[in-house]
């Protein structure tokens, strides 16, 4: 029995399982540490993949898919394989078509491929007359090989085949041609119930059209209503491409009565029977893009691809026939989406790493100081075991046993937690981080081993540095630190990381800084110290002597607590000016958007509608902005295209406010007689402009008033002129309709109420956007709330870390306090001494923290916005501005002070419960 328990096996266990306390707070940490370092990254990539799928998703199908609109029909024939699923006639007809389009597919990457579905297309008609109502009605005609899929008749039947058009006059025939002996027959076209209300057009009721092909002279031909259909499912993204068919389309701009333009299905196999072109006519070809087989892992392989297929025509037909579609040539609106939301996927992990680098920081020192606290612990038992000759390898061992006891089935159930806690795919990089935290323990016991078994000596401040090796250290981190700082602000803005992943300068550039000021705080923490102390030896106060004393022979701030310390308070607080930073750059952007109180856009309004809106209970001002109006631009002789806007510029100044918008402030747009007509221009047109004066717009002499960039209410034209509605006769003829309104609401107007009396005025398909709902829309952003929330947790990690640091560090001072306290106590002290022991060992690290702390986190947003693209998280084109909450900052540095006061309490009631005899009699002062 005996041997058993002087075994090897038992006396490690023994040794291991004395004092545990050290070991389960070292425990703890490595398992909340390993946690957040498995969940971090997981988090990361599921954030990245919500915020791709929320931008994509918020596409419309003609915006995401890839595209091609010709003005041709294709070539018609039938299909080699026989196997596209056509009926019969539309297989004659555009089995061909579909067969080639399926092999262009094909044509794409694989990684493209697999998110493109099969082809769809529309064959249209131009739009042409109604002969009972030229002016009013006009209808078009489409064919889709696939419609009656896709719509339910609620009366009368599908088209009959077009019948075939009388064979063409030969030169022979022109001079007995009788128009009214050459019979067109009639052809069958089945509309929406919808348009066919709108046009007042019954089942089985004939129209008449002027029909133009194949014959000598116009003639005219019949169109019957063979019947009327809804669509099975409105919400299908085929209609999304497939206009003005479910809903005709309405022109009026309030100066003619309005003109209706119903679309309808014909037989699709006879299309090509049909003979009415005109303007409009063509095919649309689409492939739709299944955004939710793009992830963050493929995006950059899919938006290569996109861009190489869409840059090169794809062919359809190599025959010789002289009609019909070549080639297709795909455009990809997605592109533009698709890239920002690579940007800001990549800003956010630029933003989070450089957030991430300081609580990793602070719980790298929290671990040392817990390794510390094991180490101190067993100093005795390590110094009796070299006593009695174990070697330094032995003791090592010894040591790396324990940690690795301690840290690695921590680690183990870090892991599982955090992967319990984030969802998503598992890859073996995530456990590189939690592994170096399993073996932490281990690796930094046995580094601390030597120095445990050596005596106790005094470690006194040293005001003039430690040697050499101190002094190149610092020097070298100091030079790291400002080449970091130029570098990054010569290189400016990047988002690279969507192609090369984190950015090791963002993500070290914060902890250098940390780390820079820890140095110098360690550098400057003596001198006041020093001074207090020698004006308490000059005095009578002795718990200031004594706190001033021991701080300066055995001092609790060494790096690894400032460290700590001083980064918590910098996360905190350069986590709260970003988010003030973010907040201000998305309600501004979200001001510049609307313009004014409120947008209403989405039609063409008429004047009487003008006039109704400034009667709305709330409406301060309405003003106008013109759709886009196409003019000629002339700069010193070289004339180009320009789209021109018109607006009401006083209206529009009044709506605005004193709050960002259209107008730059100062700018004044009215036209003066003899002067040339100022204008405002966007800052794209402002560069091609370059500084020349002889600028004619619409032969009318102009002058650049001002240019601004970024967003505006007009929309997202890169390139625009902007002109007072009095210019407008000058340089134009007609009259020009409101497409948008800026609306400014009186002090005491309801939002929403006035928004719901628009809506009972308008209808509801105009859209009424507000700052507010602007800024509202784009908080919901899985991107924007996941930096805001990354930004949160980074503060309450970093703020309970920093709290166990000040914890662990009066842990550590635990014994020489209470040696201290015992003698003084049994000297006849007062307690009062001892609760001043207590504040200056505490003091000197919090006043270091709050104030290196501050300059620090004060200064950190500028590095994040000189060297992260933040436009992404605002929703506006130009870099949000530094902003901060004086109260927000306030009540972070006001919540450090309360959580160092408590646990400053907290710990003089640990130590009120010191025994002095017992203290005295087991320790010897060294």
């Amino acid at each position: 029995m005996s041997g058993s328990r002087t075994g090897t096996g038992s006396l490690l266990w023994r040794h291991l399982s004395a004092r545990p306390a050290a070991g389960i707070t070292v425990a703890v940490l490595v398992l909340l540490l390993a946690a957040l370092a498995t969940a971090g990254p997981r988090a990361v990539a599921v954030l990245n993949d919500a915020a791709l799928g929320y931008e994509l998703g918020r596409l419309s199908a003609p915006e995401r898919d890839l595209v091609d609109e010709d003005p041709q029909w294709p070539a018609n024939g039938p299909s080699e394989s026989g196997e596209t699923g056509y009926a019969p006639d539309v297989e004659a007809a555009l089995g061909g078509f579909a067969e080639a389009l399926e092999r262009v597919r094909h044509e794409a990457g694989d990684s493209l491929r697999s998110a493109l579905g099969t082809g769809k297309y529309i064959l249209r008609s131009g739009a042409v007359p109604l002969v009972e109502a030229p002016r009013e009605l006009e209808i078009g005609f489409a064919a889709d090989p696939l419609y009656e899929s896709r719509v339910q008749f609620i009366e009368g039947t599908t088209p009959r085949p077009i019948p075939p058009l009388p064979m063409p006059l030969t030169g022979d025939d022109w001079a007995n041609f009788d128009p009214a002996q050459f019979e067109i027959p009639p052809m069958e076209v089945a509309l929406s119930a919808e348009a066919a209300a709108r046009m007042g057009w019954a089942v089985g009721e004939a129209r008449t059209i002027m029909y133009m092909s194949n014959v000598p002279v116009p003639a005219e031909r019949h169109v019957v209503l063979s019947g009327t259909f809804t669509a099975i499912d409105p919400d299908d993204e085929f209609w999304d491409h497939a206009t003005s068919i479910l809903d005709p389309f309405v022109f009026d701009d309030g100066n003619l009565p309005p003109t209706v333009t119903g679309t309808g299905f014909v037989h699709p196999g006879t299309i090509y029977g049909l003979g009415v072109h005109g303007q409009g006519a063509g095919t649309k070809v689409w492939f739709p893009l299944a955004t939710d087989a793009i992830t963050v892992d493929n995006a950059n392989a899919i938006l290569a691809e996109v861009r190489k297929y869409t840059s090169v025509g794809h062919t359809i037909s190599t025959g010789r026939l002289d009609y019909g579609i070549r080639s297709v040539f795909f455009t990809a609106d997605v592109i533009p989406p698709l890239e920002l939301a690579l940007e800001r996927n990549a800003a956010t992990n630029a933003v989070l790493a450089m957030t991430a680098a300081g609580p990793l920081g602070v719980g790298a020192a929290v671990l040392f100081l817990g390794c510390r606290m094991i180490a101190t612990g067993r100093g005795s038992a390590l110094r009796l075991l070299s006593a009695r000759g174990a070697s330094g390898r032995q003791l090592r061992r010894l040591s790396a046993i324990e940690g690795l006891v301690v840290g690695v089935p921590a680690g183990i159930i870090g892991v599982a937690l955090g992967v319990l806690l984030v969802g998503g795919a598992f890859s073996p990089l995530q456990l590189v981080l939690p592994l170096i935290v399993a073996i932490a323990p281990a690796v930094v016991l046995v580094a601390l081993s030597g120095s445990v078994i050596e005596s106790i000596h005094r470690t006194d401040v040293d005001t003039a540095g430690s040697g050499r090796f101190r002094k190149i250290a610092e020097l070298v981190l100091a030079l790291l630190a400002v080449a970091a700082v130029i570098v990054l602000l010569q290189r400016g803005l990047t988002t690279s990381a969507s192609t090369v992943g984190i950015d090791p300068l963002l993500a070290a550039t914060p902890l250098l800084l940390s780390l820079l000021g820890c140095v110098l705080a360690l550098r400057l923490y003596p001198l006041p110290l020093t001074a207090l102390h020698e004006r308490a030896r000059r005095g009578n106060p002795l718990g200031s002597f004594l706190g001033t004393a021991r701080a300066l022979r055995d001092p609790s701030a060494g790096l690894v607590p400032v460290l700590a310390l001083v980064v918590g308070v910098s996360v905190a607080i350069s986590s709260v000016i970003l988010l003030s930073t973010l907040r201000t750059g998305v309600d501004t952007a979200a001001r510049m958007q609307v313009g004014g109180d409120l947008q209403v856009s989405g039609s063409s309004f008429t004047i009487d509608q003008h006039e109704q809106l400034t009667q709305v209970d709330g409406v301060d001002v309405v003003a106008g902005i013109s759709g886009a109006e196409p003019a000629t631009l002339d700069v010193a002789g070289e004339r180009g295209n320009a789209t021109v806007f018109v607006i009401d510029g006083g209206a529009v100044r009044q709506a605005q406010g004193d709050q960002p918008g259209l107008l730059p402030p100062g700018v004044d747009l009215a036209v003066q007689e003899g002067q040339p007509v100022p204008i405002l221009v966007s800052s794209s047109v402002a560069d091609d402009i370059d500084g020349r004066t002889e600028l004619r717009l619409n032969s009318v002499p102009v002058e650049v008033a001002d240019s601004v960039g970024g967003i505006t209410p007009i929309g997202a034209r890169a390139n625009w002129i902007v002109i007072d509605r009095a210019a407008f006769d000058l340089m134009f003829d007609g009259t020009s309709s409101n497409q948008t309104f800026l609306i400014g609401l009186s002090d005491s107007a309801s939002t929403e109420q006035v928004v719901s009396s628009i809506r009972a005025l308008l209808g509801d398909a105009v859209r009424i956007d507000s700052p507010a709902s602007v800024s509202a829309a784009f908080d919901r952003s899985p991107a924007v709330s996941g930096l805001q929330a990354a930004l949160l947790l980074a503060i309450a990690i970093t703020a309970l870390l920093s709290t166990i640091a000040v914890v662990m560090t009066l842990v550590l001072g635990t014994a020489s306090r209470e040696r201290l306290l015992a003698l003084l106590s049994t000297l006849g002290a007062s307690r009062r001494v001892g609760r001043g022991l207590i504040g200056w060992e505490l003091g000197p690290i919090a006043v270091t923290a709050l104030v290196v702390g501050s300059l620090l986190g004060v200064g950190l947003p500028f590095v994040v916005l000189a060297g992260v693209d933040l436009r992404g998280f605002t929703g506006g084109t130009l870099q949000p501005a530094y902003a901060v909450d004086p109260l927000v900052l306030v009540g972070a540095l006001l919540g450090f002070l309360l959580a160092t006061a408590a646990l400053t309490a907290v710990s003089l009631m640990v130590t009120r419960r010191a025994r002095a005899a017992t203290v005295l009699r087991t320790v010897e002062e060294g």
